[in-house]
């Protein structure tokens, strides 16, 4: 819409008042959306306890949160209206300059994740299916962090604190970047608007974007969690950080999330111990009967990691074959077995 809008304008055709409002009401409705995740994720009681290292940002005080609320709907808003106008500013100019940035990025994104032996995405898909996926994921995920900047998007499973700074650091340079291409070397004739326009458009909702950002959302949050915004936390050292207690022991509900919910890739050094510790505590969590604990979870728990009496206990009740929980794409207690 910014694109038509501005070109519009470069055309001398009319734009009503109508096309601004849908802008900014369109920024508005994504920021709130973005925000509502993030917000959503961080408070539910389930992710603090498995992952308190990462969740537990949004404080405790009822106006301190609806402070942090509105801030995160703002910092999405404000990356998408700058994104946007930046996008049409280069499209205008030449579309061959918006292919080569969101191509030069993608793929200084993709180098990064393979430097860093992480490009497979957490979900449990093996083999080609994993690939596909890696690739269809981290994409998706790269996009939609340079036009919203979901703060989700930093956890180490996902994009990581370094790589989300850089992606909103790229995404503000590339926007100055691109009023000065589309002043260079776009074609002679009308221009969509005045080029100190421009500039201080941009320049506005940048400083924007850092007030909001930097100033309010980094200072209400709470102070330990500033660091996931920029942490080197690889995915594997994000995902087994949270596994131990105080004393160094495996916590119960923590590794049940790893075992059912992430790419065995990422903890293979792990499986040993996941394996001895479902041995001896099974018996105990069939009594017990924690909330996590349930038929769903079982099922999605690799054969060679479950107790050899559980796992010939279930492959009775199958009729010789296990019941395996179906595949959850977005990462709920979903599994596909590796090949073998």
């Amino acid at each position: 819409m910014s694109a038509t809008y501005l070109r519009n304008r470069q055309e001398g055709r009319s734009n009503t008042n109508a096309a601004v409002v849908s802008i900014f009401i369109s920024a508005m409705t994504t920021g709130y959306t973005s925000a509502s995740i993030a917000y959503d994720l961080d408070v539910r009681p389930a992710h603090r306890r498995c992952r308190p290292s990462f969740y537990g940002y949004v404080p405790d005080k009822s106006i301190l949160r609806t402070l942090v609320f509105v801030c995160l709907a703002l910092n999405s808003a404000l990356l998408l209206l700058l994104q946007s106008f930046s996008c049409a500013l280069l499209i205008l100019a030449n579309a061959n300059y918006l292919l080569a940035y969101l191509a030069g990025d993608m793929a200084l994104y993709f180098v990064w994740k393979l430097a860093r032996n992480e490009f497979m995405y957490f979900v449990r898909l093996y083999g080609r299916g994993g690939c596909l996926a890696a690739v269809l994921l981290r994409t998706t995920d790269k996009l939609l962090l340079n036009f919203t900047g979901l703060v989700h998007w930093r956890n180490p499973s996902m994009m990581g604190g370094t790589a989300w700074m850089a992606s909103i650091t790229t995404t503000i340079c590339w926007a100055f970047a691109s009023v000065h291409l589309y002043f260079t070397t776009a074609k002679e004739g009308p221009r969509a608007l005045e080029e100190a326009t421009a500039w201080t458009l941009v320049s506005s909702l940048s400083g924007a974007w850092l007030l909001v950002f930097a100033v309010f959302f980094l200072f209400l949050i709470k102070r330990e969690y500033r660091r996931t915004f920029y942490t080197t936390m690889t995915a594997r050292e994000g995902i087994q950080h949270d596994l131990y207690d105080v004393e160094g022991s495996f916590v119960d509900e923590r590794c049940a999330e790893l075992v059912s919910k992430f790419n065995m890739h990422w903890w293979t050094e792990l499986r040993p111990q996941m394996r001895t510790h479902l041995a001896i505590n099974w018996a105990r969590w069939e009594v017990e009967k924690p909330e996590w604990f349930s038929p769903a979870w079982t099922g999605s728990v690799d054969d060679d990691l479950l107790p050899a009496a559980v796992l010939v206990k279930q492959k009775v009740e199958g009729g010789g074959h296990r019941r395996r929980s179906s595949f959850g794409l977005l990462g709920g207690n979903a599994a596909v077995a590796p090949a073998t």
